[in-house]
């Protein structure tokens, strides 16, 4: 194989100039990873409230806990629930 040595290497000297494009991050997976972070923080939140709460004396503090509690209760089983469908959704799209 008698080439000249310029040309042998010219397909290699194309391929090493193409450049790679990082990755576009995917966006559900964007979504799940917030949805999870958020779902920790408010568990951790709630945590937090019910052991104010188990500390609390007054009526008026008892109820501001009570109401709080019931709020972060909801905020959770909505993180909850929207990472099952999400999950859901992702699995059969694939």
């Amino acid at each position: 194989m008698n080439l000249p040595l310029n040309k042998s290497f010219e397909p290699f000297a194309k391929i090493s100039s193409l450049r790679l494009r990082p990755r576009k991050p995917d966006p559900i997976e964007i979504e799940k990873q917030e949805l999870l972070k958020n779902f920790t923080k408010t568990g951790e939140e709630l945590d937090h409230v019910m052991a104010q709460f188990n500390n609390a004396t007054e009526q008026f503090l008892i109820d501001m806990y009570a109401y709080e509690i019931k709020a972060l209760e909801q905020k959770h089983s909505y993180y909850l629930s929207r990472m099952r469908k999400l999950e859901g959704d992702y699995s059969q799209a694939k």
